[in-house]
């Protein structure tokens, strides 16, 4: 159908190789991070087209639902590079990106009388994973503060560790030391 996209001629003009079958990608409904559905879908895509063209004619393959009809109402002629059409389809469903985590959330990651220090540690992690430029003094605080005393705590203030691969070698050194001691006490 003439005029049914928002591409500019040259991208239109981009051919699909012969025999070409398209992977399983996710389709994306506006109801989850527009950044993420970006980057699923360029790790694909980068895979198999070295034609940055078909970055732009491919990506409306993978919308549904409410971001499908967004990109069937942008205006003929629009799109001039993959980067426009990204900042469009961000800009749109940017009420759709999760609220970035802070600091405060490590407010629940304390250590339970009766939780292990892996299961802390997990839940620590996990904290750790949601908050953006999250510094190794603020981890180690909120760690620190919400850790029940013992070994591993010891060991943090005799020697910090300098970044968060160190720290997580030194949570499972720690981790191990308390299973054992605890298979050895229930015999």
């Amino acid at each position: 159908m003439e005029g049914f996209h928002p591409f500019i001629t040259e991208v239109m003009e981009a051919q699909l190789p012969n025999k070409w079958k398209w992977p399983k990608v996710d389709s994306y409904d506006g109801t989850s991070d527009s950044d993420v559905n970006i980057k699923a879908y360029m790790t694909q895509v980068n895979l198999f087209f070295g034609d940055l063209r078909m970055h732009y004619k491919l990506f409306p393959t993978t919308l549904k639902g409410t971001t499908l009809k967004w990109y069937y109402s942008l205006p003929q002629n629009l799109v001039d590079s993959f980067r426009t059409l990204c900042s469009k389809f961000i800009t749109r469903f940017i009420d759709s990106k999760p609220m970035a985590t802070s600091s405060a959330s490590f407010q629940h990651v304390t250590q339970g009388k009766h939780e292990s220090l892996r299961q802390n540690m997990a839940r620590f992690v996990k904290a750790c994973l949601n908050i953006p430029n999250l510094h190794l003094v603020v981890a180690m605080y909120a760690l620190t503060v919400g850790l029940k005393p013992g070994l591993f705590i010891n060991a943090l203030f005799v020697k910090p560790p300098s970044n968060m691969d160190e720290l997580r070698v030194c949570a499972v050194k720690y981790i191990t030391i308390e299973e054992n001691t605890k298979e050895e006490e229930t015999w």
